[in-house]
């Protein structure tokens, strides 16, 4: 089951055809515009537009969604997809925060944190559902993020103000949080400092799930079950991560990529960064003008360049 976004444009009913059995989703374009993701949302539900959504909140909307096919399916497995539009712009003011400010603005950034808030209180229904049904110690509940904070907007952490970087290959726009909660299968509050991709959630559910991966494709991913329930696994020795910004024919108009260990991060455009000594990467080293550790970094990554799959 797949709710809210799903990021295919140009692609009427996709969900469908990606095999997701039902969905909920904000459309990527509804009569030639784009419509609100929040408030009056355009939504595409199961094949059809979803009626009734004047005067409603859309993150609302998918998360009864998700509680709701949860309940129905309790009794056997289940997969749900559940990419939240918040805390993506427009940044609107959430129902808790027009409650508080009737004046709130809509596309403020100052209501930021108000549905950075709302949207761990939808993550918070859907856990206190699972608690309630006794479905806790039966599922992996892993939550995490596409891409660091837009740029324009400030975060607070450890004391240091960390500036958005979406759309950059930077530790802003890539690093991001993944928690996973598996009461009774995975120890809690441990913290671990491998590296992750998205690639390997693939393999991940897999083996959560007890099923085999396909035969006779290639797979990029690994499974990290094994290092989040503190057994050794297989960690990465680096991560490959690209950006790219397409329009809604779905064409490609810029691409970057990088390569990152957990100490160095390679660019495309050949500037190094020593994460360990730079972690906001403002000095680069290049080719030729680096000291012998950053140049050994550099021909193991363009190794491994050489030979990811086309």
């Amino acid at each position: 089951m797949l709710i809210n976004r799903f990021d295919q444009p140009g692609q009427a009913d996709h969900p469908g055809r990606a095999g997701f059995d039902e969905f909920c989703v904000w459309t990527w374009t509804y009569r030639q515009r784009q419509p609100s993701r929040y408030w009056d949302p355009a939504i595409w539900q199961n094949g059809s537009l979803l009626e009734g959504t004047q005067g409603r909140y859309g993150e609302d909307i998918h998360c009864d969604y998700v509680l709701d096919f949860i309940r129905k399916n309790r009794h056997r497995p289940f997969f749900a997809y559940y990419p939240m539009n918040l805390v993506h712009g427009p940044h609107d003011p959430t129902p808790d925060g027009r409650a508080r400010n009737p004046g709130a603005r809509l596309n403020d950034r100052s209501n930021y944190p108000d549905m950075v808030e709302y949207m761990d209180k939808c993550v918070g229904r859907v856990v206190e559902e699972l608690d309630r049904l006794g479905l806790r110690e039966n599922t992996l509940l892993p939550f995490t993020a596409d891409n660091g904070t837009a740029a324009g907007l400030t975060s607070q952490w450890n004391g240091r103000e960390i500036p958005g970087g979406k759309g950059t290959m930077a530790d802003p726009g890539i690093h991001v949080p993944l928690i996973a909660s598996w009461r009774g299968r995975m120890p809690a509050g441990r913290v671990c400092r491998e590296l992750v991709d998205f690639s390997d959630f693939f393999p991940t559910l897999a083996e959560a799930a007890g099923t085999s991966l396909p035969q006779g494709i290639a797979i990029d991913g690994r499974s990290f079950l094994p290092i989040a329930q503190g057994r050794r696994g297989n960690p990465r020795e680096w991560v490959y991560i690209h950006w790219h910004d397409g329009n809604e024919q779905g064409e490609l108009r810029t691409l970057h990529r990088a390569l990152r260990t957990k100490r160095w991060n390679l660019h495309d455009d050949d500037r190094l960064f020593d994460m360990r000594a730079d972690p906001m990467e403002q000095k680069p080293w290049l080719p030729g003008k680096e000291p012998d550790e950053a140049s050994a970094a550099r021909k193991s990554l363009l190794v491994v360049s050489r030979n990811l799959h086309p």
